[in-house]
C-alpha cells in the first residue's frame, strides 16, 4: 500500500469518527432539548420525561426495523404469486424427412397465494443450420447495433393456449402439467423452445417463462 493510500484511509477514518461524534452530539442535544421542553410544558419530573423519550425512541426503532425487514429482507415476498417452470424437451424421427418434438412443462406454485392463468405460449425457433450471413446479422442486432436484447432466432412454429378466467387456478404448493407437440423438417439440427404463461388481467401483472436449447442428433 502506498503512502497516499494510507493517508487517504486515515483521513477517511477521521471523517467517519467525526461524523459519528456529530450524530452522537445531535442525539444528545435532541434528548436534552426534549426533556427540558417536556418538563416545562407538562410539569413532568426529569425521570418521567426520560421514560417518555425512551418509549418514543423504542417505537421509532421498531418501525425502522420493520421497514427494513419488509423492503430489504423481503419477508413478505412469499405472498406474491410465483411459479417455477420445469421444462423437458425430447424428439424422435418419424419417417425419413421429419422429426417430432415433444415439450412437457410443469408449473409449480411456490408462493402462498393461488395463481390464475389465462394465456400460454409455446414458441419453437431454429438455431441450426443457418447461413453465415444470417448469423452475422443476428449478432449485429444484439451485440453491435443494440437493437434487441435477445437474439431473434427464426420462428419455426408457435402454439397459443388460453383458458377462461378462473379455469386454470394453481393453488399454493400444487403443480400443473401442460404439453405441446411440433413436427419439423429433418434438416433442423438445433432448436430453442420458449414457453410463457401469464394472466394479462392480473393486478400483479405477473408472467413466467422458461427457455431450453435442444439439439437434434
Amino acid at each position: 500500500m502506498g503512502v497516499g493510500a494510507a493517508v487517504g484511509i486515515r483521513l477517511m477514518d477521521r471523517n467517519s469518527v467525526f461524523q459519528a461524534l456529530v450524530w452522537a452530539a445531535s442525539f444528545v442535544g435532541l434528548l436534552v432539548g426534549y426533556i427540558m421542553v417536556s418538563m416545562w410544558l407538562t410539569g413532568d419530573t426529569f425521570g418521567e420525561s426520560v421514560r417518555t423519550f425512551q418509549a418514543i425512541v423504542t417505537a421509532v426503532a421498531i418501525a425502522i426495523a420493520a421497514a427494513f425487514a419488509v423492503f430489504k429482507l423481503q419477508i413478505f415476498r412469499v405472498f406474491a404469486p410465483h411459479l417455477t417452470i420445469t421444462q423437458k424437451v425430447s424428439h424422435r424421427r418419424i419417417g425419413e424427412s421429419y422429426v417430432h418434438i415433444d415439450v412437457s412443462v410443469s408449473l409449480h406454485n411456490r408462493s402462498k397465494v393461488k395463481v390464475d392463468l389465462i394465456e400460454g405460449l409455446f414458441l419453437l425457433q431454429k438455431i441450426a443450420p443457418m447461413e453465415d450471413q444470417d448469423v452475422a446479422a443476428l449478432h449485429a442486432q444484439v451485440f453491435v447495433d443494440r437493437t434487441y436484447e435477445d437474439i431473434l432466432w427464426p420462428v419455426i412454429d408457435e402454439v397459443h393456449r388460453s383458458w377462461r378466467d378462473h379455469t386454470l387456478v394453481i393453488e399454493p404448493g400444487e403443480s400443473y402439467q401442460e404439453a405441446c407437440e411440433f413436427i419439423v423438417d429433418a434438416t433442423v439440427k438445433s432448436v430453442l423452445v420458449y414457453t410463457y404463461f401469464y394472466n394479462p388481467f392480473s393486478s400483479a401483472s405477473k408472467g413466467w417463462g422458461a427457455t431450453t436449447i435442444h439439439d437434434i442428433a
